[in-house]
């Protein structure tokens, strides 16, 4: 199983998330991420923007796969998405993963504040579904219209990067839907491997049904303060149950909870 680290950037200090990064990739895990959250939460005060972040990811480190879980498709115009992870996929040499998702009751901050609307279920999965076909062709250089994204023959040029892989985050029928039809990979946030192993059981039922050649990559994500459960425990209990990367998502990172983390999963 893959490991990954994903220290939250809502509420760091950019210095310690900066050393954080390099930690992580020193101490041999196998993927960076970080989250999508524009405006600070109660009690966790600055917050980064996640585009931002990646590209910074891409400068810092060398080696460790980067990504985001998950940008929220409705906050910041897909165009300028694009735009912002092909500089990362460039910088970093291919490195990049986009976890891309239609926002949550958390969200409802960052759109408040945006003054961004937040419609209705079935409208975010429209709109997250036309990013899943728009955002490749993007990255290959195509020329595009589409009117669910405003997009008028719109095109980034010949930035001459690999596409990278979409996974696309949620546990509702409809998101594992686009996921199998049009991602690499799927991921929910769950504490709980039971929650876990009974998604995968409808995800794989999915895939039957529209007969995906390969089986799209399981991941999930979770707080390690919040878990209940010593890491490795966890790796076991998930690995168990079909996922295929883990993420552990620190609320407060540093160097010293990162490589304490690391003798943990040993």
């Amino acid at each position: 199983m893959r490991l990954g680290v994903l220290p939250f950037s809502v509420g760091s200090r950019f210095a310690d998330l900066e050393r954080s990064w390099l930690t992580a990739e020193e101490a041999g895990f196998d993927a960076l991420w970080t989250v999508d959250h524009l405006t600070p939460s109660v009690g966790l005060t600055p917050a980064w923007d996640a585009s931002s972040l990646l590209v910074a990811m891409a400068a810092k480190t060398r080696t460790i796969s980067i990504g985001v879980l998950v940008f929220d498709v409705l906050l910041r115009h897909p165009f300028i998405m694009a735009g912002a992870v092909a500089v990362a996929q460039a910088l970093s040499g291919g490195r990049v993963q986009v976890g891309i998702g239609i926002g949550d009751k958390f969200s409802k901050v960052d759109h408040k504040a945006l003054g961004v609307p937040f419609p209705s279920f079935a409208e975010r999965a429209r709109y997250l579904e036309a990013c899943c076909t728009s955002l490749p062709r993007l990255w290959r250089g195509d020329t595009i219209s589409d009117p669910e994204l405003g997009l008028n023959d719109a095109a980034l040029g010949p930035v001459e990067i690999l596409p990278p892989p979409l996974i696309v985050g949620g546990g509702s029928r409809r998101l594992m839907e686009l996921a199998v039809r049009y991602a690499q990979g799927w991921n929910l946030f769950t504490q709980d491997p039971e929650e876990f192993s009974a998604r995968v059981t409808v995800l794989a039922q999915i895939e039957a049904a529209m007969e995906r050649p390969k089986p799209l990559s399981r991941s999930v994500y979770l707080f390690v303060e919040q878990a209940g459960r010593d890491p490795r425990g966890l790796v076991e209990a998930f690995e168990a149950v079909g996922a295929d990367e883990l993420m552990f998502v620190l609320r407060r990172p540093s160097s010293d909870s990162i490589r304490t983390l690391a003798r943990q999963l040993r």
